[in-house]
């Protein structure tokens, strides 16, 4: 993957984590009927990859710190 493709991936990712706090997702695992939707997980797996980019853009990126964030 080239650093363009990285950050491609991550602006999508952001979009998503964003996405979570418009739909109103950012509650406990929980369900109904059946469903047991694991949102707590999903925002986590979210949280992980945007992480895991930006250290991949840091080592492939001359002159980037990485940082890393912990939700």
């Amino acid at each position: 993957m080239t650093v363009a493709d990285l950050k491609t991936r991550r602006t999508a990712v952001e979009a998503k984590i964003a996405a979570l706090a418009d739909d109103g997702l950012d509650l406990p695992n929980s369900g109904g009927g059946g469903v047991n939707p694991d949102f707590v997980g999903y925002k986590k797996s979210l949280y992980d990859e945007l992480d895991f980019l930006n250290r991949q853009i840091a080592q492939r990126s001359p002159g980037i710190v990485s940082t890393t964030y912990t939700p």
